[in-house]
This record gives structure tokens, sequence and C-alpha cells, in this order.
């Protein structure tokens, strides 16, 4: 059995840190759902606190999205089935997950969903009493505009997220920063909200589809589309050739699909890879009464986890001595066609035949010319960046370089935090730059 790890760093008066774990732990046990990824043990030393989790061996949903590009219409209506199917189960225990987001959603060996990450999940009701929320918390393009004012519904909240995660699964991008006034793209949303959104990129999809996220997407929540409302929408209802009883029944058409889709969104990538350049920055000060304020409403439970090592592929982990802690308890990983075929981390990684010193330095000559702060640690063949992406989101990760012949070099981007489909487009926009010192994918 292969198993992910949490591991999180125990720290001097950690009284909060450990109920906030307690009650993550307590929530996820109960949760049996085959989309909602399993808690198997908690568990703790003298020096960290362990929660064992199912191994999602495909990673991260949003690990298989081009920017700019989505999923089309049938592979999103497939993901957004299983992610309604687990929101309604995690629903009907009076729990909300208040985080829903693309780091939060997981594939497992045959391509299914899997809801993560309860750490800011709580109980909304309890023997029929439902009660309202005021603690701010979640991720600032997928949070509800509610959950500034400090009271709401959690369900209500957890189905505006929803709803931005179908815009995703279909435009590739998200549709703003954050749902404020402070926000121009959710201030023009909210003023042709009531005029059908004649606007792209709202106007190209299908009406049965814009019907449905506009009713996910209402400010006023009361108004707003419950999951069973969801669940009778005609378009979302229809039947889906790719699943059975809720889940993937052909594993191997599914990987083919989403493979197809990112091989022919890649090269649309770059095209207006120019004009997202140019936000890349150090980032901005924070705002008053913005969501990019209450990212995290425990940051320091959030600093102390120091590995959660769902799938990150052999080739591009740091040597343990970063603080990655592998998977164990781990058997010999079978071949898995779902998974073999989808090797996501082919959108991120370039060759070179040049020396790592000549690598790293042109990517520094490119990181300061995109005003991108970054570190070289040449001793572990290792690049750290920091930034933020062009909604002015936090987006940081590692370039790895491994030997792999004599002569050449595999030049691995690595996602520390930040939103994954912006990653893409911010290595993108690194490699078109580094295009001399490439050669083709191997």
């Amino acid at each position: 059995m292969t198993v992910a790890v949490k591991a999180v760093r125990k720290t001097s008066g950690d009284a909060a840190l450990r109920r906030a774990l307690d009650k993550e732990v307590l929530i996820h046990k109960t949760l049996k759902h085959r989309n909602v990824i399993r808690l198997i043990e908690a568990a703790e030393d003298d020096a960290f606190f362990f929660i064992l989790l199912d191994y999602a061996a495909a990673g991260e949903l949003f690990d298989h999205i081009a920017p700019d590009v989505g999923m089309g219409e049938l592979l999103a209506h497939f993901y957004f089935n299983q992610l309604v199917a687990g929101m309604d189960y995690i629903h009907s225990k009076g729990v909300c997950h208040r985080d829903l987001k693309p780091e939060n959603i997981l594939l497992d060996e045959r391509g299914n969903l899997k809801i993560s990450d309860f750490g800011l999940a709580t109980v909304f009701s309890h023997n029929g009493t439902t009660r309202v929320l005021n603690t701010p918390c979640g991720t600032p393009p997928y949070v509800a505009p509610e959950i500034l004012k400090l009271s709401y519904n959690g369900d209500e909240a957890d189905v505006w997220s929803s709803g931005i995660i179908l815009y995703v699964l279909l435009a590739g991008n998200t549709p703003w920063a954050e749902p404020s006034k402070h926000d121009p793209e959710f201030v023009h949303f909210s003023n042709q909200y009531n005029q059908g959104l004649n606007y792209a990129p709202w106007n190209q999809f299908a009406p049965e589809i814009l019907f449905l996220i506009r009713n996910t997407l209402n400010k006023d929540a009361s108004k707003r589309y419950t999951l069973l409302d969801i669940m009778s929408d005609s378009w979302f209802s229809r039947p889906n050739p790719l699943l059975t009883n809720g889940e993937c029944n052909n594993p191997v058409a599914l990987a083919e699909m989403m493979k197809k889709q990112m091989d022919g969104g890649s090269s649309q990538i770059s095209n207006d890879m120019e004009e997202s350049v140019i936000s890349y920055s150090q980032p901005q000060a924070m705002r008053q009464e913005s969501f990019m304020d209450i990212e995290m409403t425990q940051p320091d439970r959030r600093m102390a986890i120091d590995s959660f090592s769902q799938p990150v592929r052999s080739d591009m982990r740091d040597s343990p001595s970063d603080g990655m802690f592998h998977a164990p308890f781990s058997q010999a990983t079978k071949s898995n066609p779902f998974k073999d075929l989808l090797q996501s981390d082919t959108l991120t990684r370039f060759f070179s035949p040049c020396a790592p010193a000549a690598i790293f330095d042109k990517l520094g000559q490119v990181l300061t010319q995109f005003v991108v702060p970054y570190r070289v640690n040449h001793k572990l063949m290792k690049l750290s960046f920091t930034t933020v992406d062009k909604r002015k989101c936090p987006l940081n990760g590692s370039v790895v370089l491994q030997r792999v012949s004599e002569n050449m070099y595999h030049v691995g981007f690595r996602r520390g935090c930040g939103d994954p489909i912006e990653f893409k487009r911010f290595y993108r926009a690194i490699a078109d730059q580094c295009a001399d010192i490439t050669v083709s994918n191997q």
C-alpha cells in the first residue's frame, strides 16, 4: 500500500496548533466517500504530527490543464459531477470545506476526483441546526464575496467555490483575483450580471453552461443555486460516457482525452505571454478590506507544515535535506495506464546540453528581466524563486537540475505555492526566453 504523509512540525506553545489538527483529523476521519481522500491514521512523535492519507497517484487535477484552454465540455462535466458528489456527501454530514481550490482536488490512479485538505473545514450544521460562520478563510480567487462580511453559510460558500472551479475547468483561468470592489474584473462581472454576461469568455460558454455558472455565482447567497439545484440542472444531470455509477469507466480513454486537450493547448499558452510576463513582480502591499489579507486564517499552523507528500513526481523531488517527506509504507509502484499517459511534468520541464552554471546563469538573466527574486544552491543544483502572478497572488517554486546523460540535463520546474495554472503560465514565459539553451523534450 502507498500512502501520503502530511508532516507538521511541532513548535513551542503549540496548543492552538494541536487543537486545529485535532479538529481536522476529527472531521476528516468521519468522511468516507469515493470522492473524498481517505484519512488512514494520525500519529505523532517528539518532533512532528503525522496525518496518513490515501495516495492520489495522478496528482492534482489542475496539473493537467493548460492555461487559457480549459478541459472541454465533456471533461469539465465529468469532473464537476464528481466534485459535486463529494460536496453533497460532505454537506450531508454537516461539514463545509471552506477551501475548495485547485490544489485541493486530486486524482487517483483511475482518474477519479478526490477532495482533500480539510484543514479549514468546520461543522456548519448539527442535529438540524445550522450556524452562521464568521471566520474569514479561503483562497482569494475561489472564495465567496459574503465571507468578507464575516457572516456566511458554509454550504453556500462552498457552492460559490465550485462555480469558480467549473469556470476554470472550461476557461483555463480564474475569472478574477478576488470577489471584491477592489478587483476591476469582479466589478465588471457584477455590473454585467443582470445583463447576461455578454462578454468574453462568458459568452463563449454554451448557454446551458453559462446558465449554471451564473446561478452558482449569484452574489446574493439566498438566491444562489444549492447543490440540489445543481444536481437538478439539465446540463449537470445529462449522461457522461466516461461516468458509470459516479466513477470513471475507462481510465485510458479519459487520460487520452486529457492529454489531447493539453497537447492542443500547449502551443496556445504563449500567445498572450508578453502581456502576462509584465505582471511578474514583487508582491504589492496588501489592501485593507481585501481577500488578499485573509488567505489563511491559521498562519502559524500553515507555516508549520513541513511536508504534504501527495504526488510529487520522483524526478522532481528535492533531496531529503530540504524537508520534503517521502511517503513511507510503500510497496513497489505498479504500472498505471492513466498516470503513465498523463506525464504532467512535461508541461513544466525542458532539457539542456549546457553546463549547470550556464543554465543557472541564463535562468538568472531571465528572472532578473522579469523582476523575480531568486537564489541558487549550486550544491543541490537548485534555484528557488518567489513572485506573484498576474493577479498579484503569491507564486513561488524551484528549478531543479538533474543529469540524465553525459551531456544533457533535465531542467524541472516545481511549484511551491500558488495557482497551478498560473505556474504553468509562468514556466512558459521563462522557457520561451531560454530557447537558446534548450533541446526538444526527450
